[in-house]
Protein backbone atom coordinates (compact mmCIF):
# COMPACT_ATOMS: atom_id res chain seq x y z
CA UNK A 1 0.00 0.00 0.00
CA UNK A 2 1.35 3.40 -1.01
CA UNK A 3 1.34 5.89 1.87
CA UNK A 4 1.84 9.64 1.93
CA UNK A 5 0.68 12.77 3.71
CA UNK A 6 -0.72 16.03 2.36
CA UNK A 7 -0.89 18.62 5.10
CA UNK A 8 -3.27 17.21 7.73
CA UNK A 9 -4.37 14.44 5.34
CA UNK A 10 -3.09 10.89 5.51
CA UNK A 11 -3.39 9.17 2.12
CA UNK A 12 -3.34 5.44 1.38
CA UNK A 13 -3.67 3.78 -2.03
CA UNK A 14 -3.74 0.28 -3.47
CA UNK A 15 -4.78 -0.91 -6.93
CA UNK A 16 -8.38 -1.28 -5.77
CA UNK A 17 -8.83 1.15 -2.87
CA UNK A 18 -8.09 4.75 -1.95
CA UNK A 19 -8.29 6.25 1.52
CA UNK A 20 -7.79 9.77 2.84
CA UNK A 21 -8.38 10.85 6.43
CA UNK A 22 -7.44 13.42 9.04
CA UNK A 23 -5.66 12.43 12.23
CA UNK A 24 -8.55 13.82 14.28
CA UNK A 25 -10.92 11.41 12.56
CA UNK A 26 -8.49 8.52 12.98
CA UNK A 27 -8.32 9.29 16.71
CA UNK A 28 -12.11 9.37 16.92
CA UNK A 29 -12.42 6.00 15.17
CA UNK A 30 -9.67 4.58 17.37
CA UNK A 31 -11.78 5.43 20.41
CA UNK A 32 -15.01 4.25 18.78
CA UNK A 33 -14.00 1.14 16.90
CA UNK A 34 -17.50 0.03 15.85
CA UNK A 35 -18.56 3.34 14.36
CA UNK A 36 -17.30 2.83 10.79
CA UNK A 37 -18.63 -0.70 10.31
CA UNK A 38 -21.93 0.13 11.99
CA UNK A 39 -22.41 3.30 9.91
CA UNK A 40 -21.56 1.43 6.71
CA UNK A 41 -24.05 -1.34 7.48
CA UNK A 42 -26.84 1.09 8.41
CA UNK A 43 -26.29 3.21 5.29
CA UNK A 44 -26.58 0.13 3.10
CA UNK A 45 -29.67 -1.07 4.93
CA UNK A 46 -31.32 2.30 4.27
CA UNK A 47 -30.18 2.25 0.63
CA UNK A 48 -31.61 -1.21 0.06
CA UNK A 49 -35.00 -0.06 1.30
CA UNK A 50 -35.31 3.23 -0.59
CA UNK A 51 -37.27 1.68 -3.45
CA UNK A 52 -39.85 0.16 -1.13
CA UNK A 53 -43.26 1.75 -0.70
CA UNK A 54 -42.46 2.65 2.93
CA UNK A 55 -38.67 3.07 3.16
CA UNK A 56 -36.94 3.38 6.53
CA UNK A 57 -35.21 6.78 6.66
CA UNK A 58 -33.44 6.44 10.01
CA UNK A 59 -31.77 3.54 11.81
CA UNK A 60 -29.85 3.16 15.09
CA UNK A 61 -27.48 0.46 16.31
CA UNK A 62 -24.62 0.23 18.82
CA UNK A 63 -24.80 3.93 19.70
CA UNK A 64 -24.76 5.05 16.04
CA UNK A 65 -27.68 6.83 14.37
CA UNK A 66 -27.89 7.17 10.57
CA UNK A 67 -30.52 9.34 8.87
CA UNK A 68 -31.17 9.65 5.15
CA UNK A 69 -31.21 13.35 4.20
CA UNK A 70 -31.65 13.62 0.44
CA UNK A 71 -30.15 12.57 -2.86
CA UNK A 72 -28.92 13.90 -6.17
CA UNK A 73 -28.58 12.11 -9.50
CA UNK A 74 -25.40 10.29 -8.56
CA UNK A 75 -25.20 10.34 -4.78
CA UNK A 76 -27.06 9.94 -1.50
CA UNK A 77 -26.61 12.10 1.60
CA UNK A 78 -26.74 10.96 5.22
CA UNK A 79 -26.42 12.37 8.72
CA UNK A 80 -24.43 10.13 11.08
CA UNK A 81 -24.42 10.69 14.85
CA UNK A 82 -22.23 8.93 17.39
CA UNK A 83 -21.82 10.23 20.93
CA UNK A 84 -21.20 13.98 20.75
CA UNK A 85 -20.06 13.81 17.11
CA UNK A 86 -22.21 14.45 14.05
CA UNK A 87 -21.10 13.95 10.45
CA UNK A 88 -22.34 14.54 6.92
CA UNK A 89 -21.78 11.52 4.64
CA UNK A 90 -22.04 11.50 0.85
CA UNK A 91 -22.16 8.08 -0.79
CA UNK A 92 -21.59 7.73 -4.55
CA UNK A 93 -21.74 4.71 -6.82
CA UNK A 94 -18.60 4.41 -8.95
CA UNK A 95 -20.51 3.74 -12.20
CA UNK A 96 -21.33 7.43 -12.55
CA UNK A 97 -17.66 8.34 -13.06
CA UNK A 98 -17.78 6.84 -16.55
CA UNK A 99 -21.36 7.34 -17.59
CA UNK A 100 -22.43 10.80 -16.43
CA UNK A 101 -21.16 14.34 -16.81
CA UNK A 102 -17.70 14.22 -15.20
CA UNK A 103 -14.95 11.70 -14.80
CA UNK A 104 -12.91 11.68 -11.61
CA UNK A 105 -15.76 12.83 -9.38
CA UNK A 106 -15.31 10.68 -6.31
CA UNK A 107 -14.63 11.08 -2.62
CA UNK A 108 -10.88 10.57 -2.84
CA UNK A 109 -10.47 13.26 -5.50
CA UNK A 110 -12.75 15.52 -3.48
CA UNK A 111 -10.84 15.31 -0.20
CA UNK A 112 -7.48 16.00 -1.92
CA UNK A 113 -9.02 18.87 -3.90
CA UNK A 114 -10.60 20.27 -0.74
CA UNK A 115 -7.25 20.22 1.06
CA UNK A 116 -5.62 21.98 -1.88
CA UNK A 117 -8.43 24.57 -2.03
CA UNK A 118 -7.97 25.34 1.66
CA UNK A 119 -4.34 26.12 0.89
CA UNK A 120 -5.21 28.32 -2.11
CA UNK A 121 -7.80 30.27 -0.12
CA UNK A 122 -5.55 30.84 2.87
CA UNK A 123 -5.70 34.46 4.01
CA UNK A 124 -8.89 35.24 2.09
CA UNK A 125 -11.57 36.41 4.54
CA UNK A 126 -15.19 35.34 4.41
CA UNK A 127 -14.72 31.84 3.02
CA UNK A 128 -13.79 28.38 4.24
CA UNK A 129 -13.76 24.84 2.92
CA UNK A 130 -16.06 22.27 4.48
CA UNK A 131 -14.43 20.47 7.41
CA UNK A 132 -13.49 17.22 5.62
CA UNK A 133 -12.67 14.15 7.71
CA UNK A 134 -12.58 11.00 5.57
CA UNK A 135 -12.71 9.76 1.99
CA UNK A 136 -12.87 6.14 0.95
CA UNK A 137 -13.19 4.68 -2.56
CA UNK A 138 -13.22 1.12 -3.83
CA UNK A 139 -14.31 -0.39 -7.15
CA UNK A 140 -18.02 -0.09 -6.33
CA UNK A 141 -18.58 3.08 -4.31
CA UNK A 142 -17.04 6.02 -2.54
CA UNK A 143 -17.77 7.87 0.71
CA UNK A 144 -16.97 11.46 1.65
CA UNK A 145 -17.30 12.43 5.32
CA UNK A 146 -17.23 15.92 6.81
CA UNK A 147 -18.17 17.43 10.15
CA UNK A 148 -21.86 18.32 10.31
CA UNK A 149 -22.69 22.04 10.38
CA UNK A 150 -26.04 23.84 10.35
CA UNK A 151 -25.65 26.12 7.33
CA UNK A 152 -27.93 28.11 5.03
CA UNK A 153 -28.32 27.67 1.30
CA UNK A 154 -27.42 30.68 -0.82
CA UNK A 155 -30.70 32.01 -2.23
CA UNK A 156 -31.05 34.80 -4.80
CA UNK A 157 -31.20 37.54 -2.16
CA UNK A 158 -28.06 36.30 -0.40
CA UNK A 159 -26.33 35.74 -3.73
CA UNK A 160 -26.65 39.41 -4.57
CA UNK A 161 -24.89 40.27 -1.31
CA UNK A 162 -22.12 37.72 -1.86
CA UNK A 163 -21.52 37.84 -5.62
CA UNK A 164 -18.35 39.98 -5.46
CA UNK A 165 -16.90 37.65 -2.84
CA UNK A 166 -17.79 34.62 -4.95
CA UNK A 167 -16.03 36.16 -7.95
CA UNK A 168 -12.80 36.40 -5.94
CA UNK A 169 -13.17 32.78 -4.82
CA UNK A 170 -13.57 31.62 -8.41
CA UNK A 171 -10.43 33.53 -9.35
CA UNK A 172 -8.44 31.86 -6.59
CA UNK A 173 -9.72 28.41 -7.56
CA UNK A 174 -9.09 28.51 -11.30
CA UNK A 175 -8.92 24.99 -12.64
CA UNK A 176 -11.57 23.71 -10.24
CA UNK A 177 -14.84 22.22 -11.45
CA UNK A 178 -18.24 23.23 -10.12
CA UNK A 179 -17.35 26.45 -8.28
CA UNK A 180 -21.00 27.44 -8.39
CA UNK A 181 -23.49 28.76 -5.87
CA UNK A 182 -25.27 25.42 -5.62
CA UNK A 183 -22.05 23.98 -4.15
CA UNK A 184 -21.81 26.67 -1.50
CA UNK A 185 -23.45 27.28 1.86
CA UNK A 186 -23.48 30.35 4.06
CA UNK A 187 -22.58 30.44 7.77
CA UNK A 188 -24.45 33.40 9.25
CA UNK A 189 -22.61 33.10 12.57
CA UNK A 190 -19.19 33.67 11.00
CA UNK A 191 -20.27 35.49 7.80
CA UNK A 192 -18.45 32.88 5.69
CA UNK A 193 -19.17 31.12 2.44
CA UNK A 194 -18.59 27.39 2.94
CA UNK A 195 -17.39 25.41 -0.11
CA UNK A 196 -17.99 21.73 -0.76
CA UNK A 197 -18.04 19.25 -3.65
CA UNK A 198 -14.65 20.52 -4.83
CA UNK A 199 -12.87 18.80 -7.71
CA UNK A 200 -9.64 20.08 -9.19
CA UNK A 201 -8.82 19.28 -12.80
CA UNK A 202 -10.09 19.41 -16.33
CA UNK A 203 -13.74 18.64 -16.96
CA UNK A 204 -14.20 15.59 -19.16
CA UNK A 205 -17.53 14.51 -20.59
CA UNK A 206 -18.60 10.98 -19.78
CA UNK A 207 -19.81 8.64 -22.49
Amino acid sequence: MQKETFGELNLRETNSRQLGYTQDFADFVGNNQKVLHTSYDLIHEILSGLRKSSPVMQLERDGVSVSFIDHEVTNKHFKVESGDKTFFVKREAIWHEKTLFFRGHNAYNEIISSRRARELLKGLPGVRVINFQLAYRNKKESFFVSTWADLSEIDSKLLKKLESRIAVIKQRLKGYQNIVESNMFYDAHTDEIVLYDLHEGEVKKGR
